[in-house]
């Protein structure tokens, strides 16, 4: 809270904060989508990237004060909860295999890995356990480590994504 209040003098944010604390390791959806069958054992899946939660275990970690990303932001609680908690998770993947713009343009730089091209067939949503490496510890410079948990939302086409 000491650095939201530096910001006070400017009336730029205010310090209500929801955490007080940020922890050493976090629970994080992965969503990744093929444009293949799901079925093929040797199926390239590609992940999406968003702009500032963890994803690619050797990006580094962005600077975002003072604006929030609230898609980031409201993807990393959903984790923390059920996809049939979190009603906005349905619709929000649906957009993401229709390549929808105004959805796809609020994930990171080259976020979509299916910009330009036909959108995925079928997409997938991995939970994640992200911890921090150790600083100078990973050669290949990784940033985080990540163990996959299970699946928060199993893998799926348009038509699972449109029933409502």
């Amino acid at each position: 809270q000491i650095m939201n209040r530096s910001y006070d003098r400017w009336r730029l944010v205010n310090t209500y904060g929801a955490f007080g604390t940020v922890t050493k390791e976090r629970d994080e959806m992965v969503i990744s989508g093929t444009r293949g069958e799901v079925t093929a054992p040797d199926e390239a899946w590609l992940e999406y990237e968003f702009a500032v939660k963890p994803g690619s275990v050797t990006r580094r970690l962005p600077i975002i004060v003072p604006y929030l990303h609230r898609l980031d932001w409201c993807t990393w609680i959903a984790t923390l909860s059920s996809p049939y908690r979190t009603p906005w998770v349905k619709p929000f993947l649906r957009k993401l295999l229709q390549n929808h713009e105004g959805v796809t343009g609020l994930l990171a730089n080259g976020g979509n890995p299916f910009e330009g091209g036909d959108p995925p067939k079928y997409l997938k949503v991995e939970r994640y356990r992200y911890r921090f490496v150790k600083p100078g510890s990973d050669p290949g410079g990784a940033v985080w480590e990540r163990e996959r948990l299970g699946y928060y939302f199993p893998t799926a086409g348009e038509k699972v994504f449109s029933l409502e």
